[in-house]
């Protein structure tokens, strides 16, 4: 079994928020390039994916490193953005958030899918999360390409042991990295930058 990959996720999701409660920019990205290695074991089909967590992490880290006096914290960076009324461009930081935050979100149901169901092949748990937080915001072109994807996934168990740990590591990521998702989430709901066109 390699070495577990939830491990350093666990230990950076407590310096996420601020003392009030805000989402800090830094640790957050920190613990989205700490999941990266999780799509990495889903196989080189995923690698577009990959690329595309990858490239709105590094949006948001380049917006951090640019204007740090208004993006050390997530609300700060979205604000920004809304007042020069370019939220819903494709590249920006409100836009790289959302996708990051849905794609964050298949992955820590695909981690809960295969604690629930022990039975069940990597491809069937990974649909189901697919389903759940991406498939209602994708149109005809985008579930397509990504249902072919998720077809030709690595066996479950290879998957499991490339990713390392035991079943109570997997619960902790799912428990603690659920909280902070939803967070931003609502975070994106709140300022009207939850969109929902399927794209």
């Amino acid at each position: 079994m390699g070495e577990c990959v939830y491990t350093a996720i666990i230990a950076k999701i407590p310096e996420c928020k601020s003392a009030e409660g805000g989402i800090l920019t830094a640790p957050f990205l920190e613990c989205c390039r700490l999941t990266v290695p999780v799509i990495d074991q889903m196989g080189k089909a995923f690698y577009p994916a990959k690329a595309d967590v990858s490239g709105n992490i590094e949006r948001l880290a380049k917006r951090l490193a640019d204007d740090p006096e208004n993006s050390q914290e997530l609300l700060p960076m979205l604000k920004k953005e809304m007042d020069a009324g370019v939220q819903k461009e494709r590249d920006s930081c409100c836009r790289g958030l959302l996708w990051l935050k849905r794609f964050l979100e298949f992955v820590v149901g695909l981690v809960d899918g295969l604690l629930k169901k022990p039975e069940a092949s990597l491809s069937e748990v990974a649909t189901d999360a697919y389903g759940e937080h991406l498939r209602p915001y994708h149109g005809f072109m985008a579930s397509s390409a990504f249902s072919l994807v998720l077809k030709v996934l690595s066996s479950r168990d290879p998957f499991v042991q490339a990713c390392g740990g035991t079943s109570e590591d997997m619960q902790a990521f799912v428990d603690k990295f659920t909280p902070l998702l939803k967070d931003v989430h609502q975070l994106l709901v709140d300022n009207g930058l939850n969109d929902t066109t399927p794209v």
